[in-house]
């Protein structure tokens, strides 16, 4: 549920650990059985917490005994592309430990007890221990250094606080409805900065802010597409070039232009040289169906459409293509 709140996905899979000693012929035997199990559930929003409890113990079970089934052939059998970097099939795992049958044990003069291993680095993005210690249970959260500063571990714990404190008094409330947040932080977050001010440049416009920018710093990276640059400068100019195209053909005051263009360097130019010229930018997606596109074209009176080589058969326009 936490990591349902934090990413907004209502299919999550979650990373667990069996021992893989379930047979009574392997409970005293030496050796490495440990298998990894892939939890996979849906915190749908409009599920009560009751009935997802239900349906996270009823999944749990049924993967458990399930738990032979090794790991690498489910992967190989979903057909996953590997990533050595990566786990294939989730990046978070709930580990439940219980240390009681760990204790100082002596045999014939000899004292046995448990050495804390330290590992210095993470095997998951976020990984969630649980350890049972006589009448409490500690969470240990391990994580990755490079994706998560420690601040933000620390709030992602505290959530997982109140999402439990919220939880244990509203059994039958709906997920949607199940908040992370703390009274305290809740406050700050509507009153502490309701009073905020902050200036605004409301004499500057959009592409008069781009310009500033491409004086202070004509040689910086403004654009970034696969392995392409384009500083401010050559965006600048480029825009300028079109905002004198687009006036030479009438645009100005109240003209819409439409820009129906791929992700590319041409769709920014596209924006900037129109707002230049005076004109008003309407996008025009080609994910669109083809009938949707043409209501829009028509509805909007634009004169003029700015498109690439690609897409200029696509679609009938009365107007300009550019």
């Amino acid at each position: 549920m936490l990591l349902s709140k934090y990413s907004g996905q209502e299919d999550i899979i979650v990373g667990g650990i069996t021992t893989g000693r379930e047979l009574r012929e392997l409970k005293n035997t030496a050796g490495m059985f440990v298998n990894t199990l892939a939890l996979r559930n849906k915190p749908e929003q409009f599920k009560t917490f009751g009935e997802f409890v239900r349906e996270v113990r009823k999944n749990f079970f049924s993967a458990y005994e399930n738990q032979d089934y090794p790991f690498e052939c489910l992967v190989e059998k979903l057909g996953l592309s590997r990533d050595i970097s990566r786990n294939p099939l989730f990046d978070t795992m709930f580990v439940a430990e219980g240390f009681d049958n760990y204790s100082e044990i002596s045999v014939e003069g000899l004292s046995f007890k448990p050495y804390v291993f330290k590992q210095n680095s993470a095997k998951f993005d976020i990984m969630l221990t649980c350890e049972e210690k006589n009448d409490t249970i500690d969470f240990i959260f391990e994580y990755r250094t490079s994706l998560f500063k420690k601040q933000s571990i620390e709030k992602l714990a505290q959530h997982f606080t109140s999402l439990i404190d919220n939880l244990i008094d509203h059994w039958d409330a709906k997920i949607s409805e199940v908040e992370i947040l703390s009274e305290k932080e809740r406050h700050e977050l509507i009153y502490s900065y309701k009073d905020a001010l902050a200036a605004y440049p409301d004499k500057e416009t959009i592409h008069s802010l781009f310009e500033k920018q491409a004086r202070n710093n004509p040689y910086r990276t403004a654009l970034v597409l696969d392995e392409m640059e384009m500083t401010y400068m050559e965006l600048n100019e480029k825009a300028n070039s079109l905002a004198w195209l687009l006036r030479e053909k009438g645009v100005g005051k109240e003209s819409i232009v439409a820009a129906f263009l791929e992700r590319s360097f041409e769709m920014v130019i596209a924006v900037f040289g129109i707002l230049k010229a005076g004109g008003t930018y309407l996008p025009v997606d080609p994910k669109y169906p083809d009938d949707r596109i043409e209501y829009m074209l028509k509805d909007s009176g634009a004169k003029i459409l700015l498109t690439q080589k690609g897409l200029l058969d696509r679609i009938d326009f009365d107007g300009q293509k550019n």
